[in-house]
This record gives structure tokens, C-alpha cells and sequence, in this order.
């Protein structure tokens, strides 16, 4: 399944940066090169993996855990951004 996880950080303190787009793309079976949707706030990496969405998500912040990142990860297929909330 093609699936999307997207790094989001508060751009008034933006976090974002390659070494954290790195360690979260170790965290993910198979990623692309990262997509800055805003540059060191917020970025999408695509990836392919037939392991449940949750069980990806779960590894993913486990890896970020440190960081004041928020972490999303869905289906890349029919994705539409109508509203993004994020609680820092």
C-alpha cells in the first residue's frame, strides 16, 4: 500500500531539520526522498508497506519521541488536506 507520513512542528519554534527528516526515514520501511510542504515545519515522505498503518505510526513517533513532532501516516491514495490540526 502506498501510504504518506507527514512531520509536522510548531512554526513559531520550527524543529524540522534533515537530521530529524533522517531518523524518521530510518523509522520507515522503503521512504522516498522527503517533501518540504513548509520549509523546517512541515514535510511529507512517501513510502510502500503492507504493515498496519498504526503499527508504523507507533515506531515512527516512538523514533521522534524526543522531538516536539507531531506524526501522521495514511493512505497516500484519495489524500486531501482539508484540515490540519496539530496540538503542540
Amino acid at each position: 500500500m502506498s501510504l504518506v507520513a507527514t512531520l509536522i512542528s510548531n512554526p513559531v519554534d520550527p524543529q524540522l531539520d534533515t537530521t530529524v527528516i533522517d531518523a524518521a526515514s530510518a523509522a520507515l520501511p522503503a521512504p522516498s526522498q522527503a517533501e518540504w510542504l513548509f520549509n523546517e515545519v512541515a514535510a511529507d515522505i512517501r513510502f510502500s508497506s503492507t504493515e498496519d498503518i498504526r503499527t508504523i505510526s507507533d515506531r515512527l513517533r516512538a523514533a521522534l519521541s524526543e522531538l516536539p513532532v507531531d506524526v501522521v501516516v495514511q493512505p497516500l491514495a484519495d489524500r486531501r488536506k482539508k484540515l490540519l490540526l496539530a496540538d503542540m
